[in-house]
């Protein structure tokens, strides 16, 4: 931020009826109150193209550390040519909701991101002018397995860009706003929420719930002899919610995750869960009679396609050893970026039987 702090105001605003009395809530940054309204004037000539009937058209006007609920609404608008310092109240950057409709398919070889807002500074390290800014329109090349599309600055102005690590988001200058996952030619797309109109108050909800994956309504979970049938889900990740269809492994892609002896990921296509074989350090390897097994079993999240995934515990000698054990966090990319764990079934080599584990809310790798 800029050393020169300003006082961050929230000032309700009724545009002229000629724009329908629309109410709007104007974030503007001023050294003196006599600025307030001169700024409004300038910001409802730019926009309506005729001045505001002020004071009447201004209804509120409060410093931001008045302000204990703010108003559940999108109409929010940044000044920017006023607004460089804002007190000592930190600014969270994100996308304006509603999230934009993202691509499910490539055209022309490209990943084609829509024109949509963002809120952004104008420089890296939270500093500079924070305001609405809009992305244009852009084909992106989208490399296989997973990719982070976020927005950033090009030469001033923001733009869509492809990023291989979740590490290159900042949250001033550069944040998420999708992930596609890009398997075996097929897209998978989850969206990175928003932080609406970057209040703090939605830091928690927003900055938090992006990173993890809640399944939020009941479900079902079973079984036809070894394959794996899912019902439909509800999953929320930060402020976007998505209906997954239900899913079997029967008749929809399932693959299995599995270490090699070198330690480097493997996958291969299945239509049944595993019953005979445990993740070793040396790879996969054979259950002996009497142990167990621990199923673990995630949906990638998207509302269209239908993709699961499997990865193996190691063996256990019991049942009750197998249903307490910790759940696995040490997975790749193509599942911990792009899927939510369901269950686990657990199974006893050359059993029939298993014990279903299924999991109602997950914070992705944590059972709550």
């Amino acid at each position: 931020m800029a050393s020169n702090k300003k006082n961050l105001r929230l000032c309700e605003v009724v545009s002229p009826v000629s724009a329908s009395s629309r109410t709007y809530y104007l974030f503007i940054g001023v050294d003196t109150l006599d600025q307030v309204d001169d700024i409004i004037q300038q910001w409802a000539l730019d926009t309506f193209g005729e001045e505001l009937d002020l004071p009447k058209s201004l209804t509120n006007n409060q410093d931001i550390m008045d302000i204990r609920t703010l108003p559940t609404t999108d109409n929010y608008v940044y000044l920017q040519a006023p607004v460089s310092a804002y007190m000592d109240i930190a600014r969270y950057a994100g996308v304006k909701l509603p999230l934009p409709t993202f691509p499910a398919a490539l055209s022309g070889g490209l990943y084609v991101m829509p024109e949509h807002n963002v809120y952004l500074f104008a420089a890296a390290d939270y500093s500079g002018v924070f305001g609405e800014y809009t992305i244009p329109e852009l084909g992106l090349t989208i490399a296989a397995g997973i990719n982070y599309i976020g927005v950033t600055y090009n030469s001033g102005s923001p733009v869509y860009a492809v990023y291989s690590s979740y590490s290159s988001f900042n949250f001033s200058s550069i944040i998420p706003i999708a992930t596609v996952l890009n398997f075996e030619s097929v897209l998978y797309v989850i969206p990175r929420g928003g932080t609406g109109s970057g209040v703090p108050e939605q830091l928690t909800e927003t900055r938090v719930d992006r990173d993890k994956f809640v399944i939020l309504d009941p479900f079902t979970l079973t079984n036809n002899v070894q394959e794996i049938q899912l019902g439909t889900i509800n999953v929320s990740h930060g402020l976007k919610e998505t209906a997954c269809l239900a899913a079997d492994s029967g008749v929809d892609s399932m693959y299995l995750y599995f270490r090699d002896g070198s330690q480097v990921w493997q996958k291969s296509l299945i239509t049944d869960y595993e019953e005979t074989n445990y993740q070793s350090g040396a790879g996969i390897a054979a259950l002996s009679v009497g142990e167990f097994v621990v199923n673990n079993i995630y949906r990638v999240v998207d509302p269209v396609n239908k993709l699961l995934f499997i990865t193996l515990s190691d063996k256990f000698d019991t049942a009750i050893e197998a249903q307490n054990s910790e759940v696995d966090t040490d997975l790749p990319p193509e599942i911990s970026e792009s899927s939510v764990l369901v269950g686990r079934f657990i199974v006893e080599v050359a059993n029939a039987s298993l014990i279903k584990q299924k999991i109602q809310r997950v914070h992705f790798g944590v059972v709550a």
